[in-house]
C-alpha cells in the first residue's frame, strides 16, 4: 500500500527553525511604504503616529491593542519597536503578522534582540525587508536602525550606515531615530555607547524612539 501526501500550501512545517515565509507576508515594509509614498514629498504639517513594541508571545494583548488603535482615525502610521517574536521562529513572526495586518494604517518595524534568535534574522528579512532603512514623511526623516549586538554574531552596529543617514539631517524639519535597545544600556560596550552618542549629538536628532525596556521613560 502506498500513501502519497502532497501540498501546495505548505500545510506541514518541517522544522520549527524554518525560514519559510508565505508569499503574501513577504516585503511588508516595502508594501507599507507604498501606502505613504504620496506624502514623502509634501511639506511639513503636524501629524500623529503611534508606537507599540515587544509583544513577544502576548498575542491576545497585541490583538486588543490593534482593536483599540483601529477605533482611531487620526494616526498617520504606526511604529513597532521590535521583539515581534520571542524565540525568532517563523511561526511566531507569522502569528504577529496576522494580528498586525489588521491595522488600518501602515506600520513600520525595527528588529529586536529576540527577533534575531534561531533563524529569526532570515525570517525578518523575508517578511519585512532590510534591517536598516529610512524614509521621509512630510519633510521628516525616520531612520530605522538595527542596533542589536547583544546575543548576535555582529560585533558592532553599522555606524557608518547610520552616519550617512544622519548626514542629511539639515534637509528635513525633524529627524527621528528608531532602534530597539537604548544606547545607554549595558548591552553596549563603552566605546560603542560613545560612538552612538556622538553621532546622535552631532546630528541633532529630534527624538530617539526605543523598545526593549518594557516601560515608558
Amino acid at each position: 500500500m502506498l500513501f502519497v501526501v502532497e501540498s501546495c500550501d505548505r500545510d506541514f512545517e518541517y522544522s520549527v527553525y524554518s525560514e519559510y515565509v508565505v508569499e503574501h507576508k513577504e516585503h511588508t515594509t516595502r508594501r507599507n511604504l507604498e501606502k505613504i509614498q504620496d506624502s514623502t514629498t509634501l511639506p511639513f504639517t503636524p501629524f500623529k503616529i503611534c508606537l507599540i513594541s515587544d509583544n513577544h508571545l502576548y498575542y491576545d494583548d497585541l490583538n486588543d491593542v490593534m482593536d483599540a488603535l483601529n477605533k482611531h482615525n487620526d494616526y498617520d502610521f504606526m511604529i513597532h519597536g521590535g521583539d515581534i517574536s520571542d524565540n525568532g521562529v517563523a511561526k511566531e513572526f507569522s502569528i504577529s503578522w496576522d494580528i498586525l495586518s489588521k491595522s488600518k494604517i501602515p506600520y513600520f518595524t525595527v528588529i529586536g534582540n529576540h527577533d534575531i534568535l534561531a533563524n529569526g534574522k532570515g525570517v525578518y528579512d523575508q517578511m519585512y525587508g532590510p534591517l536598516n532603512y529610512s524614509f521621509v514623511y512630510k519633510n521628516c526623516k525616520f531612520i530605522f536602525f538595527d542596533d542589536i549586538i547583544w546575543g548576535s554574531t555582529v560585533l558592532d552596529p553599522d555606524f557608518m550606515w547610520l552616519k550617512q543617514e544622519l548626514d542629511t539631517n539639515n534637509n528635513y524639519k525633524y529627524t527621528f531615530l528608531i532602534a530597539h535597545i537604548p544606547q545607554w544600556t549595558d548591552q553596549f560596550y563603552p566605546s560603542q555607547r560613545m560612538v552612538f552618542n556622538y553621532l546622535l549629538s552631532k546630528s541633532k536628532v529630534t527624538l530617539c524612539i526605543y523598545g526593549h525596556l518594557h516601560t515608558a521613560e
